[in-house]
């Protein structure tokens, strides 16, 4: 998980480790936030400021703090210097020198109000990404009616309905309703009067809605979006279109979005490029969201999503599945020795190993550090084993630049009747670590 590292932060609290767990240095908002001196922090045991139950979890993930490089969202209780207990989120992370020793860690500590104030600007982001959704859509779909040619008095029908779509938009004139055309006139003429008195010559701008409704039967709004687009198909070489709009987001916000409005409907073929721009793009968060970065490979989450849907199949076909869990051999040695560069290219050789030697329904997952899942649906345990073996042999004859030799242990299991996700993971990591036990580089299956 991503944390701040910056030890200067008025505004989030972080604090430097040595390798011992001893306080290097803090920032200003974590003495601000705990209300110690700096004096009273500098070179003491970070666990002398947490209760006994964070003291366990320090001794717990510490290590791996230190050998794996980071730990996310271990909960803590620190004891500010008034004495009051302080329920924390510790997200950490550590640097090593060029030869892979242990220098220093970097935590931010997070506290409550902290994921208060993310709720709130989640709230906020969810909004604005309603928004931005009705944006990209009302874009998307007046370019697809440019795109089929309608005729003229067909496109207008269509794109008032367009208009209609989003529940922020409430009242919409674009001049096809006759039932609607009294209205839209008397509208028109008291914005020529604002239009002039004010000297407006912008393509759109907004009004407000008050001032109109007090006169003119309009659905309660907040403001009115007045759209004057050029039109060669009217006379006037110009026509309007009237939105109501009620919503949380400001007007300008808006009204530069509605500029966009104008040039889709002023120029089709550009507008229609930023829809295909938009489906690439939730294509890539979509990707982005389900694979690991460094390997490529299937990420953790999207795993569980596998093997949920491999335990469906299971329930209701009957069909069997298996898994695979492996761990390279003496890891952290490779980092300590050789660094975490030569560590990650490990990683990636193995993991374009496994998919090259795997079969092609097989899904192959970075489950987390130096381990990897195999899901082999229409697989029993046997058939299972007979693959683990046989990648067991081609991790063997890896070639990694200075790595004299690479190896793997595997555990191996297949979902039974009696099984759910976590009782089987539990048994398949449990046979990786009998074949730990036992010697490594071989082949466990429960």
């Amino acid at each position: 998980m991503t944390h701040s590292t910056d030890l200067s932060s008025q505004s989030e609290m972080v604090q430097s480790l040595d390798v011992d767990g001893n306080v290097l240095e803090v920032s200003p908002q974590w003495l601000a936030y705990t209300g110690y001196k700096q004096e009273e922090v500098i070179g003491k045991h970070f666990t002398e400021f947490l209760d006994q139950t964070s003291v366990k979890q320090v001794k717990l993930n510490f290590p791996h703090l230190k050998d794996y490089g980071f730990v996310d969202n271990v909960p803590l209780t620190l004891i500010r210097n008034d004495g009051v207990n302080e329920a924390t989120i510790l997200n950490g992370s550590s640097s090593y020198d060029e030869n892979g020793q242990f220098l220093q860690t970097f935590c931010e500590l997070r506290t409550l109000d902290y994921f208060k104030n993310s709720n709130i600007a989640l709230i906020t982001l969810l909004e604005k990404e309603r928004f931005f959704k009705i944006i990209l859509n009302l874009k998307a779909n007046i370019a697809g009616l440019i795109a089929q040619e309608w005729e003229y008095t067909e496109f207008l029908r269509e794109l008032e309905l367009i208009f209609q779509e989003p529940a922020e938009i409430k009242t919409t004139c674009t001049g096809i309703h006759i039932s609607k055309q009294a209205l839209r006139e008397k509208i028109e003429l008291e914005l020529k009067s604002f239009e002039q008195k004010n000297h407006i010559i912008d393509k759109v701008y907004t009004y407000d809605c008050q001032q109109l409704s007090e006169k003119f039967a309009i659905e309660a709004a907040d403001f009115l979006i007045v759209m004057n687009l050029k039109n060669p198909m009217v006379e006037e070489n110009q026509s309007t279109i009237l939105l109501a709009i009620k919503s949380n987001i400001e007007q300008m916000t808006w009204l530069a979005a509605f500029q966009d409005i104008v040039n889709t409907l002023e120029s089709a073929f550009s507008a229609f490029k930023n829809r295909i721009e938009k489906a690439q793009l939730i294509e890539e968060l979509k990707s982005l969201a389900s694979t690991d970065s460094l390997t490529g490979l299937y990420n953790r989450q999207k795993l569980k999503n596998v093997l949920t849907n491999a335990q469906d199949i299971f329930e209701r076909y009957h069909r069997p599945f298996s898994c695979i869990m492996l761990d390279i051999d003496n890891f952290k040695q490779i980092n300590d020795q050789l660094g975490h560069s030569k560590g990650d290219e490990v990683l990636v050789s193995i993991a374009q190993t496994l998919q090259i030697h795997s079969r092609k329904t097989d899904i192959v997952a970075r489950w987390g550090g130096e381990e990897f899942l195999i899901v082999l649906p229409e697989t029993k345990a046997d058939q299972a084993s007979i693959l683990a073996n046989t990648l067991c042999k081609q991790i063997q004859n890896l070639k990694v630049d200075k790595l004299k030799t690479c190896s793997a242990s595997f555990g191996v299991t297949e979902f039974t009747q009696s099984d759910s996700i976590d009782t089987m993971l539990i048994r398949v990591d449990k046979a990786l670590y009998q074949a730990k036990h036992q010697g490594k580089h071989q082949v466990v299956t429960l």
